[in-house]
């Protein structure tokens, strides 16, 4: 919860093209295990129907939206383990836009 909290929101015009907001497709890696993933972050836990999307109401998600291209968080899961994510990739849906 302490990602959402950190957000602001904003509009488009102010956010880059290589910023991750609701609605982009984002490429990211695992810096630990080099696994990369590719995921479209949706607004709502309920849009997560197909296994290749992210809700940002998710840690991770929450721990990815606003950061861009090339930068990295650590994230903690559930059990407590903390992982290394980095950006790679973001592209912008029509859609980018909050409910």
């Amino acid at each position: 919860m302490n990602e959402v909290d950190r957000a602001d929101v904003v509009d488009d015009d102010i956010v880059g093209k290589d910023v991750v907001g609701i609605g982009d497709l984002v490429g990211y890696r695992d810096d630990a295990t080099g696994e990369r993933y590719l995921a479209r972050l949706v607004d709502r836990a309920d849009n997560v129907a197909q296994e290749d999307t992210l809700s940002v109401l998710s840690s991770l998600g929450a721990a990815l939206i606003g950061l861009r291209v090339g930068q990295s968080i650590l994230w903690s899961d559930r059990l407590g383990s903390e992982r290394l994510y980095t950006v790679l990739s973001v592209n912008q849906s029509d859609a980018r836009t909050l409910p």
